[in-house]
């Protein structure tokens, strides 16, 4: 899956309000909590479903998707076997998680929806990650 520099840059400002900076005061409205978890497929070559709660000042958005891990390539198969072996064992930064997040959800995107243009599935991943002001 290959990104235009709209597209990091766009992904990057929504992980960036995830990153946490040692030291530096938070206050409750401009928390992020992420919680994460996935199913095993019940047969061999159904999807793996991830689901992800996220809340941000005073907002909530829930997603439950699915990804076709026949579909990666072996380096994106890879990284997501790391990634998910590191946040089992609680090794993986609240960064790491929002970054492999929005990388599943666009993984997801990808697979399944494909008439998205790359603004369309920015403007999409920002809305259900609430990287977007409160209306």
């Amino acid at each position: 899956m290959k990104s235009n520099p709209a597209e990091l840059a766009a992904a990057a400002a929504c992980r960036q309000h995830a990153e946490r900076v040692p030291g530096a005061p938070r206050s409750d409205s401009c928390r992020v909590t992420i919680e994460f978890d996935w199913e095993v497929p019940a047969a061999a070559g159904e999807p793996t479903v991830f689901l992800a709660s996220i809340s941000r000042s005073g907002r909530k958005s829930s997603i439950r998707f699915g990804i076709d891990l026949k579909r990666l390539q072996s380096a994106e198969l890879e990284k997501l076997h790391d990634f998910l072996a590191r946040y089992h064992a609680r090794l993986t930064t609240d960064y790491e998680l929002a970054w492999h997040l929005s990388w599943l959800v666009e993984t997801w995107f990808s697979q399944l929806q494909l008439d998205l243009t790359p603004e369309g599935r920015h403007a999409k991943l920002r809305a259900l990650l609430l990287c977007n002001a409160p209306v």
